[in-house]
């Protein structure tokens, strides 16, 4: 349950990353100048670039530190399965020569 709570969190926070590093300000035209980068600024304000920035870093911190966190409380397991779901499927799972 709580490995499906934090998962919607993370979908949560990739939406807001992609939205905030889609609103950066471009020195070399890139995606955002094509889809109206400048829009951005005025809509925010002109001190607002440095506030973007420092949020994004943020919002990345935060990103990195939930699949941290995700991947420790799920373990080591083998994308969810079962040692019986591995043996069933015919994969060895010991590596006796």
């Amino acid at each position: 349950m709580m490995i499906m709570f934090l998962s919607i969190v993370l979908l949560a926070i990739c939406v807001f990353l992609v939205f905030l590093v889609l609103s950066q300000d471009v020195k070399g035209g890139g995606l955002a100048g094509a889809l109206g980068g400048g829009a951005v600024q005025s809509a925010f304000g002109g001190r607002s670039a440095e506030s973007i920035t420092r949020l994004t870093a943020w919002v990345a911190l935060a990103f990195f530190l939930l699949v941290l966190v995700m991947g420790l409380i799920g373990g080591s397991s083998t994308i969810g399965l079962r040692d019986s779901d591995v043996e069933d499927a015919g994969v060895p799972t010991s590596t006796d020569p």
